[in-house]
């Protein structure tokens, strides 16, 4: 038996577990003994009688609790609901040590506790107690009343000496009072002991319903217990106690009102947790009921969580059946995510024509509909029925002049009549309605303006938005980012004389509301592309230490290009966002990490990152970024077949022309990289705004035998803003030199830039100059320490 029990007591536990304690008195093995009592407590819940009984010993109004049977359910009700630990007595030679004069809560397990050897639990055994257990018993005794609950009087180990006491004065002048239900058995032994003096019967409906009646005679209107208890077991017992068909049929009063406040107590903390968590606090002056909102939580925990599918179907039950508008039009608008994110626009479609149909004046909602919509010809019409309803509405203007500038510069065959000046005019429309450095128009039309050329009169136009940014507010990050802008259009760090660096850190030094990633973006931008350098140590160093970025997404980003692109520190950037991820789980941030495992060359770590990214962007997007995987694995025709699977086809060829002719070439494919471009370019009559669809049409061609269209080229080379597509040009044009020269040049600034190069086929006979730079630039590998202080 023993040798059995040996090998087999770990299963044989947790199957028979009401036989165990029992076994254990004949082969004790401490080990599965410990096993099976914290399995035992783990499986149960206190009885919600417990809790009223804490809180009852807290008030001082018990002292001790003697109990006959070795459960450990009333001591871990202590230990859940309680500050104030218990002191258990459960082995008969330590009894003796207990004072029935102090305060704290007793608990005394007359026959013993299945950690020790010495526990009664046969009927034999439990005839007697211990003399120590006994004489305890008597000193309380002579002290207190006793009340006796949950106790049938079978064990005459107890009776019997309860009964000899109450032949005595000496003992319980403070009454004996034995509770039954209406239905219990009287045994003899009790029926006996209550025909003594100072012994009382007392009907309850059980031991819950007793103590929360006895909890009412304390001075407090309180539950016994809140749903705000720390420890996931004490919110697991409330959360019984709150499911509990029993105690939902209880009869008692007290337990359903204080069922109810752990109900609407449990909500508020639900809530409170779940806007603290979600940053949600915006949504709660809605005006939405608890319920509502608690829906509309858990909806917006299903999205953090990454399920999108989850949260598709919860908003589709609550819309079937609310009748809530205001209710119905916050489910609408997350419903348009949801299925947007799955790329569901079919749902999507639906959900938005319910809420225009909620409210038809919605312009928010009309231009969601708008943007489902596949071809922007019909999005421009869309747009122009739009703008003649919401005149007065700067984001329908800005999104019309949007459409309007894509079309012309793509060339698209739109109605006669709209030109460039159209463009121009509905942005000044729309900053006329909202001048604020808030709307948008203002970088649009700095865009287009910037378009247009490096002339005086571009120069002038841009100027004068420079100056109005800085009329408003001369410290807001937009208007830092317009300066920023303007000088890097023109190639010059001072503006109108004065250094860009001054107005940056003045900026920086003096803006509020506080925003210092936003600064600190443009400021490190500022720094890589005019060599400003000495600025950039001094103000790392001191955002480093600064509360409101450690948790700031763009702070951490920000950090990320500076070890790579002035530190030439892949490990350091990768690390960075490792740690900001550890504590902040951002999509963005998870993106750039994948991206910079790539540039290690650790594909499988990005591929746990991509993993992990399904639900938290939209498929379109998870898709992208799975190519992209493919593609550094060289799998070209897999990256081609599944950026091919994306479902959302709007505006797909734009989108998508140049990464699967870059693929193409990759793979060897020539001629079906020049039949792709060539189809694209032909529909839009080779617009140079298709700076990568030319360049690689061109050079499929090249590697085909044919003569490269050296004008075109050199018209996207001087169109282009881009030093890296200029670079890829001038190689494309056979003047090496100079080429090499820019790449050398935009490498030094952006250590980042290597690899943008090297991924461009057109340039693939510089791999090796390219990674001679790369080499370079790593042998003069630098740290922030590094950097000037001043």
């Amino acid at each position: 038996l023993q040798k059995w029990l040996s090998e087999h007591a770990s299963d044989w536990y947790d199957e028979n577990r009401e036989y165990a304690s029992l076994i254990e008195r004949f082969h004790p093995l401490p080990t599965n003994r410990r096993k099976f009592i914290e399995t035992e407590v783990a499986d149960k819940i206190p009885s919600i009688g417990y809790a009223y009984l804490v809180r009852i010993a807290e008030a001082g109004l018990l002292r001790t609790i003697f109990t006959t049977n070795f459960d450990d359910l009333l001591n871990e009700a202590f230990y859940q609901f309680s500050s104030e630990r218990a002191l258990v007595c459960a082995h008969d030679s330590s009894v003796h040590s207990i004072s029935i004069t102090s305060r704290r809560t007793k608990i005394i397990k007359l026959h013993g506790d299945y950690l020790f050897d010495d526990l009664k639990n046969t009927q034999t055994e439990t005839k007697n107690l211990t003399e120590n257990m006994r004489e305890k018993l008597g000193e309380f005794l002579k002290e207190y009343g006793l009340i006796l609950a949950g106790y049938s009087g079978s064990d005459r180990s107890i009776t019997r000496n309860l009964l000899d006491m109450c032949g005595k004065d000496v003992y319980l002048r403070n009454g004996l009072y034995w509770c039954f239900r209406p239905n219990d058995e009287i045994t003899s032994e009790a029926l006996e002991i209550l025909q003594c003096p100072n012994c009382f019967y007392v009907l309850t409906s059980g031991f819950d319903e007793l103590m929360a009646e006895i909890y009412t005679a304390l001075p407090t209107d309180a539950t016994p217990f809140n749903s705000k208890l720390a420890s996931d077991r004490a919110s697991h017992i409330i959360e019984t106690y709150l499911q509990s068909s029993h105690l939902k049929a209880t009869s008692s009063q007290v337990i359903r009102k204080h069922l109810e406040a752990l109900e609407a107590d449990k909500n508020a903390s639900v809530l409170s947790d779940l806007m603290r968590d979600l940053n949600a606090d915006s949504i709660a002056s809605a005006g939405l009921t608890d319920k509502n909102l608690l829906v509309y939580l858990e909806i917006e925990r299903a999205l953090k969580d990454r399920n999108p599918e989850l949260a598709l179907a919860r908003l589709g039950e609550e819309l079937a059946k609310s009748a809530d508008r205001r209710f119905k039009e916050i489910l609408l608008r997350r419903r348009v995510l949801c299925s947007t994110r799955l790329n569901k626009f079919g749902e999507a479609r639906e959900a938005v024509k319910q809420m225009l149909d909620l409210e038809p004046a919605n312009y928010y909602m009309s231009l969601n509909e708008c943007s489902l919509i596949e071809n922007r010809l019909e999005r421009l019409e869309y747009l122009e029925r739009l703008k003649t309803q919401h005149t007065f509405s700067a984001p329908v203007l800005n999104a019309y002049a949007e459409e309007l500038s894509e079309a012309l510069e793509r060339r698209d065959k739109i109605r006669g009549g709209l030109r460039p000046d159209d463009v121009v005019a509905t942005l000044k429309r729309s900053l006329d309605v909202n001048p604020s450095l808030d709307n948008g128009a203002w970088s649009q039309l700095f865009s287009f303006y910037s378009k247009q050329g490096s002339g005086a009169r571009t120069r002038e136009l841009l100027g004068e938005i420079v100056d109005k940014h800085l009329a408003q507010d001369a410290y807001d990050s937009r208007t830092s980012t317009m300066l920023f802008r303007y000088c890097r259009r023109f190639k010059t760090s001072d503006y109108k004389g004065k250094p860009l660096f001054e107005f940056l850190q003045q900026a920086y030094t003096n803006h509020f509301p506080r925003q210092y990633s936003a600064h600190l973006d443009v400021i490190v931008d500022a720094c890589i592309e005019f060599d400003g350098n000495r600025l950039l140590r001094p103000i790392l160093e001191e955002a480093r230490d600064n509360e409101f970025l450690k948790d700031d997404q763009q702070f951490a980003m920000t950090m990320m290009d500076v070890h790579y692109d002035v530190f030439r520190d892949l490990p350091g950037a990768i690390s960075v966002g490792r740690e900001f991820l550890k504590a902040n789980k951002k999509t963005p941030v998870e993106m750039k990490l994948l991206d910079l495992y790539l540039e290690s060359g650790t594909p499988q770590k990005a591929r746990e990152i991509h993993v992990g990214l399904k639900g938290a962007i939209d498929i379109g997007r998870w898709l992208r970024q799975e190519a992209k995987i493919l593609e550094y694995e060289g799998r070209y025709q897999d990256a081609i077949d599944t950026i091919e699977s994306i479902p959302d086809r709007r505006d797909f060829k734009e989108k998508f022309t140049q990464e699967l002719s870059f693929l193409e070439l990759k793979m060897g494919a020539p001629a079906k990289a020049h039949k792709r471009c060539r189809e694209f370019l032909e529909e839009r009559s080779f617009a140079v705004h298709f700076e990568a669809e030319i360049i690689n049409y061109e050079y499929s061609k090249k590697l085909d035998g044919k003569n490269v269209a050296k004008d075109r080229v050199a018209g996207v080379a001087e169109a282009t803003q881009s030093e890296v597509v200029k670079g890829v040009c001038k190689s494309l044009l056979g003047q090496d030199a100079e080429a090499l020269a820019i790449f050398r040049q935009e490498a030094q600034k952006r250590f980042s830039r290597t690899s943008d190069y090297l991924r461009w086929p057109a340039i693939s006979r510089h791999e090796k100059e390219l990674r001679v730079i790369s080499d370079d630039l790593l042998k003069a590998k630098r740290s922030l320490t590094d950097l000037p202080r001043s």
